[in-house]
């Protein structure tokens, strides 16, 4: 595991921070399509690539495979659940291509900014986290705002 764990780790040190930039279903979103564009380069530069199996209990995995050989796996239940305006098989297509999203960016810890509206109970970015006595927490964690990729050691206080 030991090079598939550099590869990855390798990727993390360039990969952008993911905009939410698709807005559809009353929300904002990463699509695929977006996701791909910006980590397929640095997965190829890396020696790392993706494919996604689902077997007969809609068990959805991701298997991130290094060219050394070398595999990681996670997986997740995509639930038979009928969207609205939808039918039960655009809902399962759109559950796998949510799930397919979340699966990488999880395996990877690829950031996604932007609203965090695209699941019910979270808050928009821009209400800000305060802590007890009104002050924006975030300040207390860096020097200056996060724009592009990552902050590295060197942001922190």
């Amino acid at each position: 595991m030991e090079q598939i764990m550099k590869a990855i780790g390798d990727f993390q040190k360039e990969c952008p921070v993911i905009r939410k930039l698709k807005e559809g279903y009353g929300y904002v979103y990463a699509d695929m399509e977006g996701l791909y564009d910006t980590i397929k380069p640095l997965l190829l530069k890396f020696g790392l690539m993706t494919t996604y199996t689902m077997d007969k209990e809609n068990i959805l995995t991701l298997n991130l495979r290094h060219e050394s050989g070398e595999e990681l796996h996670s997986s997740i239940k995509v639930q038979d659940v009928l969207l609205a305006k939808m039918s039960l098989y655009q809902s399962i297509g759109s559950g796998i291509t949510y799930y397919r999203r979340y699966l990488i960016c999880s395996l990877l810890d690829i950031v996604v900014a932007g609203e965090n509206n695209d699941a019910d109970g979270c808050k928009p970015d821009n209400q800000k986290p305060a802590s007890t006595d009104g002050r924006d927490v975030r300040s207390a964690y860096t020097k200056k705002p996060v724009t592009g990729k990552q902050i590295d050691n060197g942001d922190l206080l």
